[in-house]
């Protein structure tokens, strides 16, 4: 059976929609929607870039940071996101974006874990891209993807060490106050 080309075509919008749009920086661009879905789908953090064709640190931040490879390659743990402010006002009030460039870094489940306001140089941006994860692995292709454990071991810093760390200042007050109402 042949399909007519006008069918074809139609049956290849939601597939074209999906698809990220290629720039001379390497990132790899969706539009909100699709991008939302995208990782929704693939149980991955987002990275939201909210930007203007006017806005300097912007451009500055595709000539710079964007650019940079190891960027481009870190992005890869996440669907990235370009919204143009001027066009999205609803995304702007829906986020409390109120200054260009604001990246947003979201987990799979949509909820911001960090915000950066402004521009970043690439090695500043590295370490934002880190706490975007959240800790979390860096999953491309299905594979993880070896990355720093330093926020792991952040958190179990705070988990252990400073509860531990309180327990031990109280007691010691505990004992102190003991001493001195006692005499």
């Amino acid at each position: 059976m042949r399909l007519p080309p006008i069918l074809l075509a139609s049956l290849s919008l939601p597939l074209v929609a999906l698809a990220p749009s290629a720039s001379a920086d390497g990132v790899s661009w969706y539009g909100y929607e699709a991008g939302l879905q995208l990782a929704a789908s693939q149980n991955k953090s987002v990275l939201i870039d909210f930007y203007a064709d006017w806005c300097g640190p912007c451009r500055r931040m595709d000539e710079e940071t964007y650019a940079d490879e190891r960027v481009v390659e870190k992005s890869e743990c996440f669907v990235c996101v370009r919204v143009n402010g001027d066009e999205r006002p609803d995304l702007l009030s829906h986020y409390g974006v109120d200054a260009y460039p604001t990246t947003l870094f979201l987990n799979a489940s949509g909820i911001e874990v960090h915000r950066v306001v402004g521009f970043r140089d690439a090695e500043g941006f590295l370490l934002d891209m880190e706490k975007g994860l959240a800790g979390l692995p860096c999953v491309v292709g299905g594979e993880p993807r070896e990355q720093s454990t330093w926020p792991l071991a952040i958190l179990l810093f705070a988990v252990i060490a400073v509860p531990v760390a309180a327990l031990i200042g109280l007691r010691l007050r505990a004992r102190a106050g003991g001493r001195a109402g006692g005499r």
